[in-house]
């Protein structure tokens, strides 16, 4: 992936360098980077084991992801929050996921929804 500027869409946006088929012209970039608010800004997810998970379950998943007291914190980009959730299955409600299939949830996913709503962007990636 890149994330640059896309002149058809009027915002930016993350390309696939993969399914990029051609490049009509290239000129000097008239956009200041730092208006790119979800590159930008950051943000902390807050990772801990499935609700559901008890005992040795619940403590192999903290040591299989380096908590400490039940907690994991990752820093990162807002824009890139996306894709951790996508990997990990954050974006699913833990309820309706088997904890042996979803090991790890979003403890602060109101938090995130909060910093995606301020910062007025939709992060999804597109195919570009």
């Amino acid at each position: 992936h890149a994330r640059a500027w896309c002149h058809t869409r009027n915002g930016f946006v993350d390309f696939v360098l993969a399914r990029i088929l051609s490049v009509d012209g290239t000129r000097p970039s008239e956009v200041d980077p730092a208006l790119d608010k979800a590159w930008v800004r950051e943000v902390t997810l807050r990772l801990t084991p499935h609700p559901t998970l008890k005992g040795g379950k619940r403590r192999v998943v903290e040591l299989d992801f380096g908590m400490t007291d039940g907690f994991v914190e990752l820093k990162m980009r807002l824009c890139l929050a996306f894709y951790l959730e996508r990997q990990f299955g954050l974006d699913r409600n833990p309820a309706d996921v088997e904890p042996e299939r979803q090991q790890v949830i979003l403890a602060n996913r109101e938090e995130l929804l909060a910093a995606r709503k301020e910062a007025g962007i939709d992060c999804e990636p597109r195919d570009g």
